[in-house]
């Protein structure tokens, strides 16, 4: 019986412990899809990755890779502007987990995060060549003191699907960035016709 008891204990709290986890993975959606919303509601609002903020030389990304997978949301310029000089976009959020007042910051994925991490996406996941996606871990206390620990990302499926044109492998990332924002058309219409 004392066995029986102990085993009932023992699933009990890995039950308790699953819970929590989905409450936690719950909220971190929650949190996800709220700043999806709120930032990408107007259709105005255009979304680029870390790894596109540059140096003084276009060639060279400021951002480490542990943070270059990272969406950040720009407001863009209004219609009826000139396109001549075209206005900078402003930069909104970055869409990972952490304080609000520092994802708001453009410059916060040209720094190396201060605090606990987490890798969502690991270097096993993406094959060697791949670069992990690390974010900031939040940490809220429960009523009975213990920690309850969460993050979240979310990536810019716009720049995932590369369907590059026949030409030289660019080099710098400048040119690599280029090539991926080419008009969709002309990539498919290579790739469809071949070299």
């Amino acid at each position: 019986m004392l066995t029986l008891s102990g085993i009932s204990l023992r699933a009990s709290a890995q039950g308790e412990a699953m819970l929590e986890a989905r409450a936690n993975a719950r909220l971190a959606l929650m949190l996800a899809i709220g700043d999806l919303q709120k930032q990408l509601g107007p259709d105005t609002r255009v979304t680029a990755a870390a790894d596109q903020i540059t140096a003084s030389d276009p060639s060279v990304s400021t951002t480490p890779q542990t943070q270059r997978q990272w969406c950040g949301a720009y407001k863009s310029w209004p219609a009826g502007l000139p396109s001549d000089p075209r206005p900078a976009p402003e930069f909104l959020q970055w869409f990972v987990s952490r304080m609000p007042s520092l994802t708001a910051k453009r410059s916060y994925a040209d720094t190396s995060i201060s605090g606990q991490t987490v890798d969502l996406v690991t270097a096993n996941t993406v094959g060697t060549s791949g670069d992990p996606v690390r974010v900031p871990l939040i940490s809220l206390k429960n009523a009975n003191g213990s920690n309850n620990n969460f993050a979240w990302w979310v990536g810019d499926l716009g720049i995932k699907g590369l369907v590059a044109a026949a030409k030289p492998i660019p080099s710098g990332v400048a040119e690599i960035r280029t090539d991926q924002q080419a008009a969709p058309a002309f990539h498919m219409n290579r790739a469809a016709s071949g070299p």
